[in-house]
């Protein structure tokens, strides 16, 4: 494996998709560019390296983002950072997500897998509307107003 002598010790184990306990190999830093010029951003973000089969060649967590001031949205498979330029944004895409996912299911007991329920709520009448716990008591900021 090519910079294997790179790693550092990690003493942490990890949890995975599907909730089994993954030993860590090590940790290494490496560079990190995201996006199309002029709109990229870089940050130097540790990784943890994991023996595993996956259908991932990394995964960025919750430092790596920060590390990117990066805000991730799950839902619309997009991630938003800012650049020198502004913000920006990368998209996934779907169909390779649900192959990836496919793809680490493989092996597995249907009862292991998380269950993917589709619904259509286009149709939906109803409005939810928020209501207050309990009585709200208005606080004045300043003396004055």
């Amino acid at each position: 494996m090519v910079g294997y002598d790179r790693l550092q010790p990690a003493n942490s184990d990890l949890f995975g998709f599907s909730g089994e306990i993954v030993k860590v190999e090590g940790q290494i830093e490496l560079p990190l560019l995201v996006g199309k010029s002029p709109h990229q951003a870089f940050a130097m973000v540790n990784f943890l390296v994991v023996r595993a089969t996956s259908a991932y060649n990394a995964t960025l967590g919750r430092p790596g983002q920060n590390l990117l001031r990066a805000i991730a949205l799950a839902y619309h498979q997009k991630m938003k950072f800012i650049t020198p330029c502004g913000v920006w944004k990368v998209k996934g895409d779907q169909l390779q997500s649900r192959e990836c996912y496919a793809t680490a299911l493989k092996g597995k007991n249907a009862s292991e897998a998380l269950p993917i329920e589709l619904q259509d709520l286009r149709d939906e009448t109803r409005t939810m509307i928020s209501q207050p716990a309990e009585d709200l008591i208005p606080i004045a900021l300043y003396e004055d107003d």
